[in-house]
């Protein structure tokens, strides 16, 4: 991948681009980039994927982004998110596979950042739409992998993998909130629901890099979008069911979060 401008310093929204900040991942993305071009900018760096490309992403990564659509009318590009119990399943099949190449990746030391982006071709777009499109779970990594190890890129797949298993504080109080987005939290109701005090619930998320109001905040924010991206609900339907009693200042948060407004996300995403 290449060096790129900075998506933070391009405009934000048009009806063929967008840019977005503050993304994270709470699944294992695979992205098909059959409908547009992708900037990344993350602390690892600025990174460009053309059309067609396939771009693996950790859990719990952060990013922004700039999407630059090849053909208004569609998608920009198509994805597969892993749950835990697919994850494990994926990281098994490959480990199993390419056991000595990635001893061997490791021994030579080579870094992972968390993004692996591989220019595609017609074969491999092929099978990730089956894949995309299958219903049972174990086929689906079987398919998967087979894709992953056509591409060459295990080893780096499999450290990604591995990384994103892991289960934090930070996360099980995600999981929580996520149950019940609508609730008003309070840092008092999780550390009753985890039968610990207030002091060190602070202190597990600040030894995680962050601190529960901005937790809430970024749940939330995930759900909405993950809302208006899903789904056909209206805006002031998203806000409530995110906890956000005023659909204007649900709206100003958004946008404040994210660089764009929903509306902009939704003729953007769903046209």
């Amino acid at each position: 991948m290449k060096e790129i401008t900075s998506p933070s310093s391009l405009n934000t929204f048009s009806p063929i681009s967008i840019s977005i900040r503050n993304i994270a991942t709470n699944k294992f993305l695979i992205i098909h980039t059959d409908n547009c071009d992708l900037h990344i900018e993350n602390e690892h760096g600025n990174f460009f994927c053309t059309r067609g490309s396939f771009v693996f992403m950790s859990r719990n990564m952060n990013f922004s982004c700039r999407i630059h659509k090849i053909e208004t009318g569609r998608p920009p590009y198509k994805t597969i998110r892993l749950g835990r119990e697919e994850l494990t399943m994926l990281t098994n099949i490959l480990h199993s596979t390419h056991v000595y190449c990635l001893n061997k990746h490791i021994t030579e030391g080579k870094s992972h950042n968390g993004i692996v982006c591989i220019g595609g071709n017609k074969d491999w777009g092929y099978i990730f739409n089956k894949i995309e499109t299958s219903k049972d779970s174990a086929l689906k990594m079987l398919k998967l992998s087979y894709l992953i190890s056509r591409m060459g890129i295990a080893p780096d797949i499999i450290i990604s993998l591995m990384a994103s298993t892991a289960v934090t504080f930070t996360e099980k109080i995600r999981n929580q909130i996520e149950n019940n987005p609508s609730k008003r939290w309070c840092l008092n109701m999780i550390a009753d629901e985890f039968n610990i005090s207030e002091i060190s619930v602070r202190k597990r998320l600040e030894s995680e890099g962050t601190s529960f109001s901005n937790l809430f905040l970024k749940v939330r924010m995930e759900k909405s979008m993950q809302l208006l991206l899903q789904n056909e609900l209206q805006i002031c339907q998203i806000s409530k069911s995110v906890g956000f009693r005023s659909t204007s200042y649900f709206i100003k948060i958004f946008k404040d979060y994210f660089g764009i407004t929903p509306k902009q996300l939704i003729i953007y995403f769903r046209n």
